[in-house]
């Protein structure tokens, strides 16, 4: 890990830039994957949505969701005991970028610094993940081509999202509402890292 979210994760400061509305990807003990959206109500409070993609049949636009309540971050992470979230993944500085006699330049500083907590790379994993998991839930299938065997696993994906759009409205419609209920702006899951020590 970075050390400056190490860092920020150890003396809980990372606390102090969670931004709401922002969602989590989890799995419990039995490997059953949920999503968590968080949300605030005002000042003190927060309203979490459990969506639990176990019980979604194939002819729901959405998981069933049940929502709750807490005053703060902890009780949150309270609620998440026992389950297991996806791992972060930080978008890393290359290590030739930066030298005592070349320093990095500020416009490429500012880019890795901005995607420093909210990853693009990990918005990237978020995707995957939900996309396995509605292609499983609704068990759709796509043929693989040729080609696929030189493609990243996101470029397979978005390649099967277009054949979706263009010839499965209906489930096009579903998985439209899938990212904008799942895939908020911001990532909770750095948030809700434990410290390792």
């Amino acid at each position: 890990m970075n050390l400056g979210l190490e860092y920020l994760i150890r003396t809980g400061v990372i606390k102090q830039f969670i931004k709401l509305p922002c969602s989590l990807f989890l799995a419990d003990l039995d490997e059953k994957k949920i999503v968590v959206t968080l949300h605030s109500v005002n000042c003190d409070g927060i309203i979490g949505h459990y969506w639990d993609f176990f019980g979604c049949s194939n002819k729901s636009a959405l998981p069933p969701m049940y929502e709750f309540q807490a005053s703060n971050l902890h009780q949150v992470r309270q609620k998440l005991n026992g389950h297991k979230i996806l791992a972060y993944k930080e978008t890393s500085v290359p290590n030739n970028y930066n030298s005592w006699r070349y320093p990095m330049p500020d416009y490429i500083y500012k880019n890795y610094s901005d995607d420093l907590m909210y990853s693009s790379k990990h918005k990237r994993k978020k995707e995957l993940w939900l996309w396995r998991e509605f292609l499983n839930i609704y068990g759709l299938k796509f043929k693989a081509s040729d080609n696929y065997e030189h493609l990243s696993e996101y470029s397979i994906i978005q390649n099967q999202m277009h054949h979706l759009k263009k010839s499965r409205s209906k489930y096009w419609c579903f998985w439209s509402l899938w990212k904008k209920n799942f895939l908020l702006h911001d990532d909770g899951e750095l948030f809700f890292l434990q410290s390792p020590c």
